[in-house]
């Protein structure tokens, strides 16, 4: 296990790291969420079939907090899905580097791991956002896509969890788990100790 003083440092430059990569939010934010919007734009319309899927800037005064609108059209109907770009996508990511940098590990681990937990935490945020999309398509929904009901129960539940606040720290813990954390950082192994030899055998 590491050190204490390694642990009260990392606690104590978690909430540190977690706040400086949350103060410049404003300044950056349409630039991350116009990314997100295009990318999840582009993966929908992939899996959206049939179906019209966009994700298109909320109104600032009419829809705040939330930053994005999803619209699903479909020959059965339209569906309007409120999104936060900042909550489903910037606060996972921002968890995710948090953690790491705070981290005590070498810097050529941390850059390693730092690539690994973007990739992997925006694979999460696509997911949880193709998941929401899904649900809207199915039977509960717009019924584009005919699943039977056992898999639409499945979708509604991981849309419904993908959605949930705690699942971005839950999945932010995991990931840095993944990416940075290995056994041996954890388990002290002790050297092996050989037996001292007996006085016959040094005769």
């Amino acid at each position: 296990m590491p050190p204490p003083r390694l642990i009260f440092r990392f606690f104590l430059l978690l909430p540190l790291f977690y706040a400086l990569l949350l103060v410049p939010w404003p300044g950056f934010r349409d630039a991350y969420a116009h990314g997100l919007r295009a990318v999840a734009t582009s993966l929908c319309a992939v899996l959206g079939g049939e179906a019209s899927i966009i994700l298109l800037r909320a109104h600032p005064e009419r829809e705040a907090p939330l930053d994005t609108r999803i619209i699903v059209r479909a020959p059965q109907g339209q569906r309007r899905i409120g999104y936060s770009a900042r909550r489903y996508g910037y606060y996972p990511t921002a968890s995710v580097l948090a953690l790491i940098l705070a981290t005590p590990v070498r810097w050529s681990r941390k850059w390693r791991a730092l690539l690994w937990g973007l990739l992997l935490v925006h694979t999460f945020v696509l997911l949880r956002t193709v998941l929401i999309v899904l649900y809207a398509l199915s039977p509960d929904g717009l019924g584009v896509f005919a699943w039977g009901r056992v898999l639409t129960r499945v979708v509604k539940l991981l849309a419904y969890i993908g959605r949930a606040s705690s699942t971005s720290f839950v999945a932010a813990i995991f990931i840095w788990i993944i990416v940075a954390i290995r056994r041996s950082d954890w388990i002290h192994t002790e050297p092996a100790r050989h037996p001292e030899p007996s006085a016959s055998a040094l005769d």
